[in-house]
């Protein structure tokens, strides 16, 4: 599923493809910072870096403690922040941010804003990251109006030393909602995804903030929040949508409809809730990006993209610079996979077996061992190596990789698939 972020201030759909930025480099100065399940790749300065990923998780807390979430997991989230203009050739010149968001990682392309307005400084990192997070808890199977309200009213996030608000209302939303009559609730709580885009952009944006302020009704304003619960954990089961409603609710879709348009004109709250803080010597040092780590990073970024910078070029570019750079290497034995240039992928796994030994490059060179493998006994390849060999070089590092990373779950989930 894909979009583009093309408003401004920031606000997205939850539509989850990533398109990778080429621009030069060489003028920015990137930061690298890694913390607890995140990973920041910016430009602009260190601090900029460190408050975004720990802020994510000071918003994590938030949102679990509100929605209830379960799980004690956290996926992987990668976070490219980058300036404005090299956002324009992927994303055109409106869009500000794009998502990716599998059952493994997040991935998270955004504008490095660092204009005063603390609303929009991670509005983008905040609305992915709690995409993910519902994907996490399973809440993605939940309804379409549900995976975009839900993101958009808890990413509108400010930290004010140990408190959070969040529930603001834009004033792009607030036109959209005075512009003309509602969705009826009893069409727009059963609306698909498809339904929606299939009607065109007018009434997928009029979607998308009804969307945020049936969630914020819920959530900041706690109407109907104990019904629409027990509601979501009845279509969480399987029930269908109108006996979810009538399992729920002692009011009608007409009555709420009423309710929702009265609200409009009302005085509208905040939430403050107490947010955690940090133990002292939590943050450590983003680290200064070579331009070489940043076209590997980039490289990495725009494998299996239709659209964006080639990837094998800005390896090759990156390794011309850093001959064992590890992500440029990943991102060399991945890509030439990919364009079926067997021997040299097997080439590019030697060269990253020799310089690269972190989880990520051991599962990288897995998956491509893996490929090659199949691609050797299916007589798609001839290689210097056979089929069994390449396999157990395979398992092997994915089995390194695991020990490594014990939430490495594709890493664990491609091993039980070596030998089916």
């Amino acid at each position: 599923m894909s979009t583009r972020h093309s408003s401004a201030p920031p606000r997205a759909r939850l539509l989850l493809l990533l398109l990778a930025p080429c621009a030069s480099v060489a003028a920015e100065e990137y930061w690298g910072y890694a913390y607890r399940n995140i990973q920041v790749t910016a430009a602009g300065t260190s601090a900029y870096a460190v408050e975004l990923a720990h802020h994510l998780v000071r918003l994590d807390a938030v949102v679990t403690e509100a929605l209830g979430i379960k799980t004690a997991y956290r996926m992987p989230t990668h976070i490219y922040a980058v300036p404005r203009a090299q956002l324009v050739p992927f994303l055109g010149d409106h869009a500000t941010s794009s998502y990716q968001i599998s059952s493994y990682d997040n991935t998270i392309l955004m504008d490095n804003y660092l204009g005063s307005d603390a609303r929009y400084r991670y509005w983008n990192a905040y609305f992915g990251y709690i995409g993910a997070l519902l994907l996490s808890d399973g809440s993605l199977r939940r309804p379409y109006w549900y995976r975009v309200g839900v993101p958009e009213v808890f990413a509108d996030a400010v930290f004010e030393g140990n408190r959070v608000k969040t529930g603001s209302v834009s004033s792009g939303v607030h036109m959209a909602l005075l512009g003309g009559a509602l969705i009826p609730m009893r069409t727009f709580l059963a609306l698909t995804k498809s339904e929606v885009e299939s009607r065109g952009e007018r009434y997928r944006a009029l979607y998308d903030a009804e969307s945020w302020y049936v969630a914020r009704q819920i959530f900041v304003e706690q109407r109907h929040r104990s019904e629409f619960m027990q509601y979501l954990a009845l279509m969480d089961q399987g029930t269908s949508e109108p006996d979810a409603f009538a399992g729920s609710f002692k009011t009608t879709y007409e009555e709420l409809d009423r309710e929702l348009v009265e609200a409009r004109v009302t005085p509208a709250h905040v939430y403050l809730m107490q947010a955690p803080g940090e133990a002292a010597g939590d943050r450590g040092t983003a680290q200064r990006l070579s331009a070489a780590e940043v076209k590997g990073r980039l490289a990495l970024l725009s494998l299996g993209h239709r659209r964006g910078p080639d990837a094998l070029q800005l390896a090759r570019e990156a390794l011309q610079a850093e001959p064992t750079n590890e992500s440029a290497l990943r991102a060399l034995a991945r890509a030439q996979f990919a364009r079926g240039a067997y021997n040299d992928a097997l080439a590019a796994v030697d060269s990253l077996a020799a310089h690269g030994s972190s989880p990520v490059a051991l599962a990288d060179s897995a998956a491509v061992l893996a490929g090659l493998a199949r691609a050797v006994a299916d007589g798609q390849a001839t290689l210097p190596v056979d089929a069994a060999t390449l396999k157990q070089r395979a398992r092997y590092a994915y089995q390194r990789a695991i020990a490594a990373d014990g939430e490495d779950r594709r890493s664990r989930d491609a091993l039980a698939a070596l030998d089916r």
